[in-house]
């Protein structure tokens, strides 16, 4: 192979190297694109059980969202957010969310959508 073909074989090595490139980048931005599940790390519980204030795995993504489901035994929480990049804050990066219950907590467990009990910071 001479001159010209080896630049030929770098120049299409090249291209597919850049194609490889913007598919990965795009797999992994859109991984977690549009609504996507988010993970609620604890809880606190204001004005005698009335407000539920959820520390959410999201890192200053303001599409983040919290519902919950209530009955007489349990409150299930569910959160999701609409991530940019990534899917998650990480252990030192939240979001608040305040939810309202329609009656007071009481005795009932606060548990996340797998029905694992979220961590109370003051219990």
């Amino acid at each position: 192979m001479g001159f010209a073909g080896s630049r030929r074989a770098l120049s299409s090595w090249r291209v597919r190297t850049l194609v490889l490139g913007a598919i990965l980048l795009v797999g992994a931005s859109s991984a977690c694109s549009g609504r996507t599940d988010a993970e609620v790390q604890e809880v606190s519980v204001q004005n005698d059980g009335a407000t539920l204030v959820f520390q959410v795995n999201t890192c200053n993504e303001d599409s983040t969202s919290v519902s919950v489901v209530e009955s007489d035994r349990d409150i299930v929480v569910t959160a999701s957010t609409r991530a940019s990049f990534g899917c998650s804050g990480g252990d030192d990066c939240s979001d608040p969310r305040r939810v309202e219950l329609d009656e007071p907590l009481g005795d009932r467990q606060i548990l996340d959508e797998d029905g694992n009990e979220i961590r109370r910071v003051n219990p």
